[in-house]
């Protein structure tokens, strides 16, 4: 996701696995600490991309895919 320690539980677009808890991506407070707040104050623009299964039928998980995507960038 947006580290290597972070990474989506399966079918869901606001849950992440992080030390084999869930948590929301609301409560994902130490990227700050990774130094991703200071690279993203100083961007003019910013694409997120998400990222789904291919594990479930395709439109769907391009569907979570996309909300994923909507979610990072909030």
């Amino acid at each position: 996701m947006l580290s290597v320690e972070y990474k989506w539980q399966l079918g869901s677009t606001y849950q992440i696995e992080y030390n084999d808890q869930t948590i929301t991506l609301d409560s994902v407070s130490n990227l700050e600490q990774e130094g991703i707040q200071r690279i993203m104050e100083s961007t003019s623009e910013i694409i997120s991309v998400g990222i789904a299964s291919c594990e479930s039928d395709t439109p769907a998980e391009q569907s979570r895919a996309l909300e994923r995507s909507k979610q990072i960038q909030i």
